[in-house]
C-alpha cells in the first residue's frame, strides 16, 4: 500500500471517475489516500485563458504518487496546458490527440485517458464529503455532492449501479429502444470563446436538433430522448425540446437507460468523446456514435464495441441494423461489459494508469 495525495481545486462531473478510482482503490487497501484543497495558481488560470479555454482549469487535478508529479487534465479539448505540462512528471489527456502529441514532442509524458463518464464509489467516500464541504459549489449542487458520499442515499454509484444495469441488458436483450437526449449550450456564453469554436458548437447545435427529428420520425415506438429546455433550445430547435423535464433528471435517466440496448453518442463541444459514450460502455449498451477524433480506449473498435456513423442518415441506417440484428445487440453488449471489467470500471481504470509509470 503506497501512499497517494490529491491536490485538487475543484469537483466538477469531468473528475468523478477519477476521483472514484482513487477513492475505491482506497477503501480497497491497495493506496493510502490523502486529498488537500489548494487554490489554483493566476498562472494556471491564465494559461488556459491564453488557449481560450478560460474555464477548463476547473477540469484538471494533480496526484503525487512515488515521488512522481501527476497531472490528469480531463477537459473537452486536445490542447495540453503548457503551465502544467512543465510542472509535471506524467500528464494523463482525456482527449488526447496522437497528431498533436507527436507535434509538441510530448510522447512518453503525454499519456491517454481514455473513456470518462460521471460516476462515483459504491462504498461510502469520506474524500467526496470531504469536496462537497470545502469546495466552493452552488448549494444544490453541494448538497449532491455530500449526499452521493453515502451509497444507499444515491442512484448513480459506481460498481452495483453497473453490475445491475449490465444485467439487466443481458436480460432484456430483446428490447430494442433507442436512447439519445442531447443539452444545447449557448455558443456565445464566455467572451474568449473562439470564432472557430463558437461555428462549431453552432453546428453541433443543428446537427444535434435534426438528429433528434429523423430519430423520431425514423423510429417513433423505439425511440426515448430528446433535447432538453432550455433558451438556446427555444431558440434553435424549440420542436425537439422533450416536453418532460424530469426525464433528464438522473435518476430517472438511468430507469429510461434500463429500457434500452441502443445509446447514440455524438461529439463534444470540442469534438471530444462525450461521456455517454463511456457511460454506454459501462452500461453494457450497443453503441452508435460519431467518428471519434480523440484516443477511445486500448482494445476499442468497430463494429466489436460500437458502429461508426458519420451523418445523421447513417446514424438512422446503423440503428435500423441494430434493431434488426438481435445477435450484433447481444454481442456488442457482452463485450462492453468485458471492457468495463477489465477497463473501465474506475479503480481499474486508475490502477491501469498508475501501472504504466510507476
Amino acid at each position: 500500500m503506497y501512499p497517494v495525495l490529491l491536490k485538487l481545486w475543484s469537483n466538477t462531473h469531468h473528475l468523478q471517475q477519477a476521483y472514484a478510482g482513487f477513492s475505491i482503490l482506497h477503501y480497497c487497501k491497495k493506496i493510502n489516500l490523502s486529498q488537500v484543497f489548494v487554490k489554483p495558481s493566476l498562472e494556471l488560470k491564465n494559461a488556459f485563458q491564453q488557449q481560450h479555454l478560460s474555464n477548463h482549469y476547473q477540469s484538471c487535478f494533480i496526484a503525487e504518487v512515488g515521488g512522481l508529479t501527476i497531472v490528469f487534465d480531463l477537459h473537452d479539448s486536445f490542447e495540453i496546458n503548457p503551465y502544467l505540462i512543465n510542472k509535471c512528471d506524467f500528464y494523463f489527456k482525456r482527449s488526447y490527440s496522437s497528431k498533436h502529441i507527436v507535434e509538441s514532442k510530448l510522447e512518453g509524458k503525454c499519456l491517454p485517458y481514455g473513456p470518462f463518464y460521471e460516476v462515483y464509489s459504491n462504498f461510502f467516500d469520506p474524500f467526496l464529503l470531504s469536496r462537497g464541504l470545502n469546495i466552493n459549489l452552488e448549494w444544490k449542487r453541494r448538497i449532491r455532492s455530500m449526499m452521493r458520499a453515502f451509497p444507499i442515499l444515491d442512484d448513480i454509484t459506481s460498481i452495483s449501479r453497473e453490475n445491475k444495469l449490465s444485467e439487466n441488458n443481458r436480460v432484456m436483450s430483446s428490447n430494442r429502444k433507442i436512447i439519445f437526449s442531447v443539452n444545447m449550450h449557448d455558443p456565445h456564453d464566455c467572451n474568449d470563446r473562439s470564432e472557430n469554436n463558437v461555428e462549431h458548437r453552432i453546428q453541433l447545435i443543428y446537427q444535434r436538433a435534426e438528429l433528434v427529428r429523423k430519430l423520431r420520425k425514423a423510429f417513433p415506438n423505439n425511440y426515448l430522448g430528446g433535447v432538453k429546455d432550455n433558451a438556446v433550445a427555444r431558440k434553435y430547435a424549440p420542436d425537439c425540446i422533450l416536453q418532460d423535464s424530469e426525464f433528464f433528471n438522473k435518476k430517472n435517466y438511468l430507469t429510461n437507460l434500463k429500457k434500452c440496448s441502443i445509446g447514440i453518442s455524438t461529439p463534444g463541444l470540442f469534438n471530444s468523446v462525450g461521456g455517454k459514450f463511456g457511460e454506454y460502455l459501462a452500461l453494457g449498451k450497443a453503441v452508435v456514435t460519431y467518428p471519434l477524433d480523440y484516443y477511445q480506449g486500448e482494445s476499442l473498435s468497430s463494429p466489436n464495441n460500437y458502429l461508426l456513423a458519420s451523418s445523421v442518415e447513417h446514424v438512422i441506417e446503423k440503428c435500423d441494423l441494430l434493431l434488426n440484428d438481435s445477435q450484433l445487440v447481444s454481442s456488442m453488449s457482452e463485450n462492453n461489459i468485458n471492457y468495463y471489467q477489465k477497463c473501465l470500471r474506475p479503480d481499474i481504470k486508475i490502477e491501469s494508469l498508475l501501472s504504466k509509470i510507476l
